[in-house]
């Protein structure tokens, strides 16, 4: 008898299947059919498969098929060992050499218009991924992975950054690995050319930047103008176009109820308020959106007492060492004072201050006492002495309520379409992105990075995003299912969830186990309550459980 552990793996291939990843791929590298016995598609495929399934990713992939059955999951003569790390190399060169964004965008392209997803809205962001290693043979045209600001709080290891483009559903539909020390202000620039130039200028209007502060700057602003593009991103506190849309919001008082937007709202979740502004950045009039959020007034009112604490022992330290200095001169006193008194002008506390003068007796020029006939011999000088008042209470109220305030920008005008909680709700899903680099970077999915050039490592950086994009897609379809079923679904740890993570589903699929005698079919073999709850995850993905994981049939219809 021969058995195998398959795990999740016909259900992620069949995945890959449905999307055309193998597919698109071979249709858009340069190979020849005729000298391999897997294609560059096959061999990613597998790699992608690895990234989802495996308990040591990306490092000796050979020996982790040697448990599973290839036949079943490539067809038949292909054996663990023509999955070399030779063999999957040269697929990652053959995609290094043919546009490999390009090739990545078209397979997330053709998964969303077959999955029926969504592109109305975009989310973008970057993430740093640590590499180690020297890399000393870097070419001007290579990604140059060296230090920059490392967002894994490795600042001693060289890296790359991932620029990834989300749509509201989690779905990476774009990917750019970039040069280490690139600055995000400058991946929304190249980002955004590179998006726009990839779409016709009808798609452009169906579809929203959106990103977080780093996108708003001068330059990117102006480039988004030139371009036509629809964006939505907070607005920096560093511009004033900010302060000016607070106070507005603050002296207007025309406040909309937005109430709870969380995914699952619960009682103690956020509760949100908005006030329509406009505002002018540059000459062009844009859309401001200030919004009020009862959690975030609450941690910025103790914060705000903690500054004002801290406000008020610095000031009190300055007029303490200054009231023990003497000066020798009324005007050098009184100039002093000016300057703690403007000092004091940008905080909250009044301070009055006051110059006077005091006389010094000067020291005798003699050892011993003085003298009867002596004179006293004295100098005049001056001395600053003050008193801090306190706060008034209206003001410090309404910069406690400034400090509980954001504003979002946008061009998007239309205001039935795009009313303040929606833009709120789509800015709130700028997580997903997250979400999607915390899958990328988790080393139960990704560890070490075993390769030696850096054309290599970055075909490697997509096809890390297309095993994200099958994960994405495989989450997607549950949750569809259980929604539609208004069902829930029993995880481990005795959790039931009506949107489980992808990462639960696959832990309910990972000891599904085949077996065969030498010339029988492959047969189901696992523990039956193994099978029941991975056949319910398989049925909800839209396969045939059996099928797919003996081998039955192909059809990825239940």
């Amino acid at each position: 008898m021969e058995s195998r552990i398959l795990g999740a793996l016909p259900l992620l291939l069949h995945i890959c299947r449905a999307i055309g990843l193998a597919e698109t791929i071979d249709e858009m590298v340069e190979w020849d059919p005729t000298r391999c016995r897997l294609s560059p598609g096959k061999r990613i495929e597998a790699l992608v498969l690895n990234i989802l399934a495996g308990r040591t990713p990306l490092y000796r992939v050979a020996e982790f098929y040697e448990d599973t059955a290839t036949g079943v999951l490539f067809g038949d003569g292909i054996l663990p060992e023509h999955l070399t790390d030779d063999c999957l190399a040269r697929a990652l060169d053959k995609l290094a050499e043919s546009q490999p964004r390009a090739v990545y965008s078209t397979v997330a392209l053709r998964a969303c218009i077959f999955e029926g997803m969504e592109r109305e809205f975009g989310h973008f962001d970057t993430t740093s991924i640590s590499l180690f290693g020297e890399y000393p043979d870097l070419r001007p045209e290579d990604i140059q992975l060296v230090r920059g600001y490392s967002k894994d709080g490795h600042p001693e290891l060289k890296q790359l950054v991932l620029s990834l483009l989300c749509n509201r559903q989690g779905i990476p539909i774009w990917a750019e690995p970039r040069d280490g020390n690139s600055h995000d202000t400058e991946a929304n620039r190249d980002a955004i050319d590179d998006f726009c130039g990839a779409f016709s200028p009808e798609r452009l209007r169906e579809t929203a930047w959106i990103a977080d502060s780093k996108l708003v700057t001068g330059p990117n602003l102006a480039r988004i103008a030139e371009l036509g593009l629809r964006f939505l991103s907070r607005l920096p506190e560093s511009f004033t176009a900010a302060a000016t849309a607070k106070a507005a919001a603050l002296d207007g008082d025309r406040w909309e109820d937005l109430g709870q937007i969380a995914a699952a709202p619960r009682l103690e979740s956020a509760r949100y308020r908005a006030s329509e502004q406009s505002v002018e950045i540059e000459g062009r009039t844009y859309r401001a959106v200030v919004v009020q959020s009862d959690h975030l007034e609450a941690r910025k009112r103790h914060t705000f007492a903690k500054r004002l604490a801290s406000q008020r022992e610095t000031l009190q330290k300055a007029l303490q060492a200054l009231s023990r200095q003497r000066f020798r001169c009324e005007a050098d006193a009184e100039a002093a004072a000016g300057a703690l008194l403007q000092r004091a002008d940008r905080g909250p506390f009044p301070l009055q201050v006051d110059v006077s003068s005091v006389l010094r007796t000067l020291p005798l020029g003699h050892r011993g006492r003085r003298r009867k006939d002596e004179p006293v011999e004295q100098v005049e000088e001056f001395v600053v002495s003050g008193t801090i008042g306190e706060p008034d209470p209206a003001q410090l109220e309404r910069e406690q309520r400034l400090q509980g305030l954001f504003v979002l920008i946008t061009n998007l005008e239309d205001r039935e379409a795009f009313s303040a909680k929606r833009l709120l709700e789509e800015y709130r899903d700028q997580g997903l992105v997250e979400q999607r680099f915390a899958f990328i970077k988790d080393p139960k999915f990704v560890d070490g990075l075993y390769l030696h050039t850096p054309r290599r490592l970055e075909a490697l950086a997509y096809v890390i995003v297309m095993a994200c994009l099958v994960f994405s897609v495989f989450e997607r379809r549950v949750r569809l299912a259980l929604a539609a079923a208004k069902q829930r679904i029993l995880l481990p740890g005795k959790k039931w969830s009506a949107r489980p993570t992808g990462k639960m589903l696959l832990d309910l699929v990972r000891r599904i186990t085949v077996c065969r005698t030498p010339s029988g079919p492959w047969r189901l073999c696992s523990p039956p309550n193994i099978t029941r709850r991975a056949e319910e995850v398989v049925r909800l993905a839209g396969f045939n459980f059996e099928a797919i994981y003996t081998g039955v049939a192909t059809s990825s219809s239940p």
